[in-house]
């Protein structure tokens, strides 16, 4: 076997398992040092647009991105060139408009976006307001509706939601579902998969210091699932079955230490300006926690729109802030639509990224002022390896 090729293999289930060595995969690219463009209010950006609190920066399949502004509750539609761009819907409760929009998904001739406290999908086509519905119970019990609804032409949805307290032990737990259509808008439910979050007394889900968590991203033919305490990523089909599994390998430790979990506390602290009595509870907290033994796998992944699935490393404890802090570097890896490995590439530092485009990526730019804004970046080839130089016997 080549050295650093996947092992392919089926488990009793029949389902294939690519297991790769994630430290032996080749560069994927080099992203450039300066933006293609920057979409925003800070200084040199192409447009005075200001951008704050932004919920969601989608790349869509023609290369346009739709961006949930949420200091002004808009979205907003920038062309793949960063240029020009248009402003979609309004705020407020009539047709074309959202109290509170979260997620943002392309559809087959537009895009849509989901009003939380309303609990409605708003469409659009052409740029101009096309249609409303409320998604229909899901029919488990116990369960709210889905946070996140992505409808496509076949009716195939997936979402996730929260299973409220009481409903198991009293124990808040985070659930991602896979659902599809059926006659008269019921919903048929493939597949739930659970995710226990083993949350502490006085910390909230969303902010469990190392805590594993779930992600997903629909593909044309399923969806791609994984959870963070495993290094591994599922794709599903429209049936809800596993089809594949992609595994990787690396000598780095994810052994979780006392010595790590006290560093990450005291940047937090330093982090904002918190007084002495609010630094002692937030230690108290973390000193009482069940942490795990293990940091999660992954921090998160994304599906290009050329079908190619990225996944980045662990950044670090998600930590409740009263601003968003500046993103860190991070190591992506990528794998193709068979679940096979492709390479690795880092991003810019204060860049979250967002999206993957054929050579490109964009994201969501925080500098230390926390002035956030929209920018892509090219992704060049990376360098061909050095090659000896032939010579004759002579040396020449």
């Amino acid at each position: 076997m080549v050295r650093g090729s996947p092992l392919i293999v089926y488990d009793s289930a029949g389902i294939e398992v690519v297991d790769f060595d994630l430290d032996q995969l080749p560069s994927a690219g080099l992203v450039s040092e300066a933006p293609a463009w920057v979409f925003g209010a800070e200084a040199g950006a192409r447009h005075g647009v200001p951008l704050s609190e932004v919920r969601a920066a989608r790349l869509l399949k023609d290369g346009r991105v739709a961006l949930i502004n949420g200091i002004a509750e808009e979205l907003l539609l920038v062309e793949e060139d960063g240029q020009e761009w248009q402003r979609l819907g309004s705020r407020g409760e009539g047709p074309g408009e959202f109290s509170h929009i979260t997620s943002v998904a392309e559809e087959d001739n537009g895009l849509g976006v989901f009003d939380e406290w309303r609990r409605v999908w708003v469409s659009f086509r052409d740029g101009e307001y096309f249609d409303s519905w409320e998604p229909p119970p899901t029919g488990v019990p116990g369960l709210f509706y889905p946070e996140v609804v992505l409808p496509d032409g076949e009716g195939f949805y997936v979402g996730d939601a929260f299973l409220p307290p009481g409903a198991s032990g009293g124990v808040p737990t985070r659930r991602l579902l896979l659902l599809t259509r059926v006659e008269a808008g019921v919903l048929d439910t493939l597949a739930i998969v659970p995710a226990d979050t083993g949350t502490p007394k006085g910390v909230g889900i969303s902010i469990l210091p190392f805590g594993a968590r779930y992600a997903l991203e629909r593909a044309d033919a399923g969806v791609w699932i994984g959870d963070s305490a495993r290094p591994e990523v599922a794709f599903r089909g429209r049936d809800g079955a596993v089809q594949r599994i992609s595994r990787w390998r690396t000598r780095q430790s994810r052994t979780l230490t006392r010595r790590r979990i006290n560093e990450a506390m005291e940047w937090a602290i330093g982090l904002v300006d918190r007084s002495a009595a609010s630094a002692a509870r937030l230690r108290d907290t973390w000193r009482e926690t069940d942490f795990p033994e293990m940091v999660p796998a992954w921090g998160t992944f994304l599906l290009g729109t050329d079908g190619v699935l990225w996944i980045s490393d662990y950044a670090g404890p998600e930590v409740e802030l009263p601003t968003p802090k500046p993103h860190p570097v991070q190591e992506w890896w990528s794998i193709d639509s068979a679940g096979r490995p492709i390479g690795k590439l880092v991003s810019p530092e204060g860049l979250e990224v967002t999206g993957f485009g054929r050579g490109f990526l964009i994201g969501i730019h925080r500098d230390s002022l926390d002035v956030e804004t929209l920018r892509r970046y090219e992704i060049k080839p990376p360098p061909l390896p050095d090659r000896p130089v032939a010579t004759g016997q002579d040396g020449s």
